[in-house]
């Protein structure tokens, strides 16, 4: 579809029925060749600083990670409605694509295209959407933290980002969990995939909750994650999701946060590496400091903090989220 102003009536009446007929326009998993994306993962620079303790933030794999779940447009960020609950509404969708419409005439973007509804759906039609973790990150801390053929753990595996930089890094080994049953199937899916071109890595994932999982003692080098910040993020309607098995914010810390945190301390071995990106959020305002604290007291020792940039999709600029590297 070619824009022009004369026509945007028609043309946004057009798109209605094209959108309502076809539904959101999810990643198209045809259009990423897998090998490809963990081959440029493994080309693309360290993004760690040491000189400031800055991580630097690349989007090289995240397009082909929501190809594995797409659901991503299901989740629920600080009690506002999804990007699907959005896009069902009829009165939205409509505004959603005049916006859209008029966003790409102001920049000279004369022709339709599914990506730009899609990014404009998470500044418009929902007042915040879900992120992954970069995969470059990942990458950079398994390589920095782990010897060649290390054993890494992923406490919240969520949608992939860390299971798609581990294959990129020189780690041998990855134990992940989600207790979110599509979540599951996406990563059991890009497992399958990243065997099949890296056969020697060995992966295992779980569908449970990590307080829930028997692990061995003393066996990983590396436990990382990012852990869902409370309530912010309602990934799953399913009970055992953290937030819904503990809806409130002292018992998700000492139920769910703590016995994280002690049971990857006790699954990594001695000189091993606990590791957690977290931050404070409005509906969990200390929870950085809360969770420096469990690590503190799970016989741990504070190695480093390094700070992650994270750019607003909105355009409001840069912020930082620590990330606390702890010994044991």
């Amino acid at each position: 579809m070619r824009l022009c102003y004369d026509n945007i009536d028609n043309d946004v009446e057009e798109l209605f029925v094209y959108y309502r007929k076809t539904g959101f326009p999810i990643y198209d998993g045809s259009k990423y060749d897998i090998e490809k994306e963990i081959n440029k993962l493994k080309k693309t620079s360290s993004c760690i600083d040491e000189s400031n303790k800055i991580i630097g933030q690349s989007m090289v794999g995240c397009g082909v990670l929501w190809t594995y779940f797409p659901h991503w447009i299901d989740v629920r960020c600080n009690g506002s409605p999804s990007i699907s609950d959005m896009w069902d509404d009829d009165n939205k969708l409509r505004a959603l694509i005049r916006k859209t419409y008029l966003w790409k005439l102001k920049h000279n973007e004369l022709n339709w295209t599914d990506n730009r509804i899609r990014q404009n759906a998470k500044v418009y039609g929902a007042k915040q959407s879900v992120s992954n973790f970069r995969p470059t990150v990942a990458r950079d801390i398994y390589n920095k933290f782990g010897s060649n053929g290390a054993k890494v753990l992923d406490m919240c595996s969520g949608f992939g980002g860390r299971l798609l930089g581990f294959s990129a890094s020189d780690c041998a080994e990855y134990v992940g969990t989600d207790p979110s049953t599509k979540t599951y199937d996406g990563l059991i899916e890009l497992s399958v995939d990243v065997k099949q071109i890296i056969s020697d890595k060995k992966i295992t994932i779980y569908n449970q909750p990590f307080e829930d999982l028997e692990l061995p003692k003393d066996y990983f080098d590396i436990a990382f994650t990012s852990p869902p910040y409370f309530n912010t993020e309602v990934y799953s309607e399913e009970a055992n999701n953290s937030c819904n098995r503990y809806p409130a914010y002292t018992a998700w810390l000492h139920k769910f946060l703590s016995p994280m945190i002690a049971n990857a301390a006790k699954a990594v071995k001695p000189g091993g590496y606990v590791i957690v990106n977290i931050a404070n959020v409005k509906n969990a305002p200390t929870l950085s400091l809360d969770c420096y604290e469990f690590m503190c007291q799970a016989n741990l020792n504070h190695i480093d903090t390094y700070h992650m940039v994270l750019s607003s999709i909105a355009g409001k600029g840069v912020k930082y989220e620590p990330i606390y590297v702890f010994q044991k």
